[in-house]
């Protein structure tokens, strides 16, 4: 039912209207609900299937207001707040993660607009000017108003791609007021979440919040937004044009089964980076080897990375949609990869990072090499190794990646190309409980050459030993290839 929740509002002083569009006026609800259950049965997960799609939304929710990278990088914490994973390794958690936001971007592309949308659009326009501000990609927006011949009605359509700062920001809410012209007394926000009201008052405009059949409409009230509607078409009442008759209920619900089997009609199965990886880390990792990938983070990855790609096959899945998340975000591309593969070696090798890292004898000693390993990998690969491994990791990557992505990565330079590689590396140890590295950035040259008294020489004679060790190892990676591991 829709109700005025702001009685100081004034709708009669409303000359435009911003719409969000996934949940607002594109009903996502069947291709996320399928989605979660599909997965849930995929990983053999016995929970309500409600209960997870709110939890997905949750986290859906801090997606979009993070970039899908950032959310990678810092899993770790963030995978401990969905409830029905728990049970699950790091590695599959993130593998279930990937698969079900993979799988709803894939099944939201046979969604439908909520039913009433083109006629409420329609009666719209002729009195207000209408925009679309939204936390998809233009290239999908712009493509999907032109599948629904609704992109004439919009004055201004706004996408993340012409934001910095997502929603509850109000960024592209104030940016939309400046295209459209008009005063902020003058526009109202539509939106389904607490993220666009947030943003709307932010901006400092009148807010209509529309339950879309996937959160509680007490989350959404609690939010105080001015107005609040069961469905999209009940703006037509606070405007005064003809009621649109839509069972609300029906358009949610009662349609998931049938909608379910025309998606899975156009669906096939997607490439899953992590099973490749499960299938090319070794199963069984001794310590020898975990001291070897260790000492070579760069050389394992390389190795890994080889071995994916040979095992990617007839070329008849498609990885690019999946890693064109990554546009504009290169760097973080290169930082997952190293993060993802360090926690399969920790799993691999049952735990035995996490188990040093809790062992209260090595707890110290562990932070010390932690900041060594971050000095001397950085530092001590010799160059011409990092120019091959930038070439040998391109010369797989153009295989599976965006061009756009892939000229990125190309612009930079062989140290800082390998340098993102090992920053993931290092994030996946602090992941499993070593310190931040950034507290033991120690001043090596001053060490070196100041004076200094019996116990700054012994430890100066520490380091220098272990550089010593770790610039053996960078010579000996030299006459060796990425095959020097078994991978099988």
């Amino acid at each position: 039912m829709a109700i005025i929740t702001n009685e100081d509002v004034n709708l009669n002083e409303k000359k435009a209207i911003i719409f969000d569009w996934d949940g607002t006026l594109f009903n996502s609800f069947p291709a996320i609900k399928t989605a979660t259950k599909d997965v849930l049965e995929r990983f053999d997960i016995d929970y309500p299937v409600d209960d997870a799609v709110i939890q997905f939304l949750n986290l859906m929710e801090e997606i979009n207001t993070s970039t899908l990278s950032e959310i990678v990088l810092n899993s770790y914490k963030i995978l401990n707040k969905i409830t029905f994973i728990k049970n699950l390794s790091y590695t599959k958690k993130l593998q279930l993660l990937f698969l079900i936001y993979s799988t709803y971007k894939k099944y939201n592309e046979q969604s439908q607009l909520f039913k009433g949308t083109v006629e409420l659009l329609n009666n719209l326009s002729k009195k207000f000017d209408l925009a679309i501000f939204t936390s998809s990609k233009r290239k999908v927006i712009l493509e999907l108003l032109e599948k629904f011949g609704i992109k004439e009605y919009f004055k201004s359509v706004l996408s993340m791609d012409d934001v910095n700062n997502p929603k509850p920001n109000p960024e592209g809410i104030l940016k939309a007021i400046s295209e459209l012209n008009h005063g902020p007394d003058n526009i109202i926000y539509v939106g389904d979440l607490k993220t666009d009201i947030l943003a709307a008052r932010a901006a400092n405009i009148s807010s209509i919040a529309v339950y879309n059949g996937l959160v509680q409409r007490e989350e959404i009230l609690n939010q105080q937004p001015d107005l609040f509607c069961e469905h999209i078409t009940e703006l037509s009442k606070f405007f005064d044009f003809p009621e649109i008759q839509v069972d609300p209920k029906a358009d949610f619900e009662a349609d998931i089964e049938f909608h379910a089997k025309k998606i899975k009609t156009y669906v096939r199965e997607e490439f899953n980076i992590f099973e490749l990886l499960d299938n090319v880390v070794p199963k069984n990792l001794e310590t020898e080897h975990v001291i070897k990938i260790v000492g070579d983070p760069l050389g394992f990855i390389g190795a890994i990375v080889e071995d994916v790609i040979t095992n990617y096959t007839h070329g008849e899945f498609e990885m690019s949609s999946e890693l064109d998340v990554f546009t504009g975000l290169e760097e973080d591309l290169l930082r997952s990869l190293g993060l993802i593969i360090i926690h399969f070696v920790n799993e691999r090798s049952n735990n035995m990072i996490k188990r040093i890292v809790e062992n209260e004898l090595l707890r110290i000693p562990s932070n010390i090499m932690l900041g060594l390993l971050k000095i001397s990998l950085k530092n001590l690969y010799p160059e011409g190794y990092k120019e091959n491994f930038k070439t040998f990791f391109l010369g797989l990557f153009q295989r599976i990646i965006p061009q756009d992505i892939y000229d990125e990565l190309e612009t930079l330079d062989p140290h800082e190309f390998s340098n993102h590689v090992l920053e993931g590396c290092e994030l996946a140890l602090i992941d499993l409980g070593l310190k931040k590295s950034g507290e033991f950035n120690i001043p090596m040259n001053e060490l070196a050459f100041r004076p200094f008294n019996f116990v700054l020489k012994f430890i100066n004679q520490t380091f220098g030993r272990m550089f010593e060790r770790y610039r053996k190892i960078a010579l000996d990676i030299l006459e060796n290839d990425f095959r020097r591991l078994p991978t099988n």
